[in-house]
């Protein structure tokens, strides 16, 4: 998978990773680079004793006191049995490590490693396992305390929330709609740029909006580990469900998997009204954010891939104006 702002990622190699490893008292070690994941660089570690993941986060996107919240929020849901990987301490008993590396600190985590798939495509029965866990979180997240709070972002839901959502780094209204070659994306770009709808008064938590399959791990069908906190927010918690959604439309490709999901989702957070009348513009907003994506890391050429196709996100956004919900 295609990184975004490549030039502020590590370089992946021994010599980068060692003095990073060294402070877990980790000399012998084999890597691969995970594909998954667009902000950071994790790497899939092998010693004599262990597997781990590395993640090295890149440079300019989070401050210390960020990631330390979403440290706080990880182990918080372990608290809650909540199946999320275990951070591990580095030889100075603490759970974010900072290296120097040519004049410049990067800031890391080491998690335990879990084994699965990510899946590519969802059954009904982890359909089910799944909103029962997100349900789970999102109830959970209203009482999340830590004393890094105050650095994370904020939502207000009686504004307009597109540009909150694209962030940084897909910041469609920058692009040049003059140099893009291709009539399809150019109307696509356009039409995300125009996109905007009033969020209103929804309920409001700390969540993770950027769960997809690439961010789940399953083992015979079951979900074993729920990935990548790195995207913690505090705005409307139907943010997260529809942007779920969009990833369980994208693979399964039918309406009435949304439905049977939110069915679900609600026997444990049942929505309200206005969360259920704002789902369809969740969806079509993460679909213009991931075409936005897919333009960003491919350029014009519709053939080539950071998830889909660019065609998937036309038809995508065409077959989502029939979603409705009750």
């Amino acid at each position: 998978m295609s990184k975004l702002s490549t030039h502020n990622q590590i370089i992946p190699s021994r010599e980068s990773l060692a003095p990073i490893l060294a402070q877990y008292g980790i000399l012998d070690f084999n890597f691969l680079i995970d594909p998954n994941g667009v902000e950071n660089t994790t790497f899939i570690l092998t010693t004599p004793q262990d597997r781990y993941a590395l993640r090295v986060y890149r440079q300019r996107r989070r401050t210390e006191e960020e990631i330390l919240l979403e440290i706080d929020y990880i182990n918080y849901l372990i608290d809650y049995k909540i199946p999320v990987p275990r951070i591990i301490k580095n030889q100075n008993n603490q759970f974010l490590t900072k290296t120097k590396i040519d004049s410049m600190q990067w800031f890391s985590v080491l998690m335990e490693f879990i084994e699965g798939i990510h899946p590519k495509y969802y059954t009904k029965s982890l359909l089910k396992e799944f909103a029962e866990i997100q349900a789970r979180m999102h109830a959970l997240a209203v009482n999340f305390k830590s004393d890094y709070i105050i650095t994370l972002p904020k939502c207000d839901t009686g504004e307009k929330i597109k540009d909150f959502l694209f962030t940084d780094l897909l910041s469609v209204d920058q692009i040049d709609l003059s140099k893009i070659k291709n009539n399809n994306i150019k109307n696509f770009i356009g039409r995300a740029r125009k996109f905007s709808f009033k969020v209103g008064n929804l309920p409001l938590g700390i969540i993770q909006k950027d769960i997809h399959a690439g961010n789940l791990l399953t083992e015979n069908n079951k979900l074993k580990g729920v990935l990548d906190f790195d995207d913690l927010f505090w705005g409307p918690i139907i943010a997260s469900v529809g942007f779920f959604l969009w990833d369980v439309f994208a693979r399964n490709g039918d309406l009435q998997s949304l439905h049977y999901y939110v069915d679900k989702y609600s026997k444990f957070r049942k929505l309200t009204p206005k969360e259920n009348y704002i789902l369809k513009d969740m969806l079509l907003l993460r679909n213009y954010i991931m075409g936005t994506v897919e333009f960003l890391t491919g350029g014009d050429e519709t053939h080539r891939k950071f998830l889909f196709p660019m065609k998937k996100y036309f038809e995508m956004e065409e077959n989502l104006q029939d979603f409705e919900e009750s």
